[in-house]
């Protein structure tokens, strides 16, 4: 329970940063969360820039065993929750459009 109450910020703050600019802007509020759990997954999906040097270092030196990522219960749980959120964002902002405009 205290793995999801920490990693319920990154659901929640980004709704009070876009609230502003859904009252500047007038667009819809889902999309623009949507864009910022999107922004978020991709700061938060590791990247490929270990394995490309991991690559380089096999290269010079053969004995060298490439260690395998840990992948820890609180960052997969973390990137789950931006998941969801970003999929009933984009969901909710599907349907306001098609149906309740």
């Amino acid at each position: 329970m205290k793995l999801i109450a920490r990693n319920l910020n990154y659901i929640i703050v980004p709704m009070f940063i876009v609230f502003p600019a859904y009252l500047v802007w007038n667009a819809p509020f889902f999309a623009l969360c949507g864009v910022c759990y999107f922004i978020l997954l991709a700061l938060f999906v590791p990247g490929m820039s270990e394995d490309n040097l991991n690559l380089q270092t096999k290269k010079f030196d053969p004995t060298y065993k490439v260690s395998r990522k840990q992948v820890s219960s609180n960052h997969f749980m973390r990137l789950m929750m931006l998941v969801i959120a970003f999929v009933l964002c984009m969901g909710i902002t599907y349907l306001e459009i098609n149906y309740f405009i």
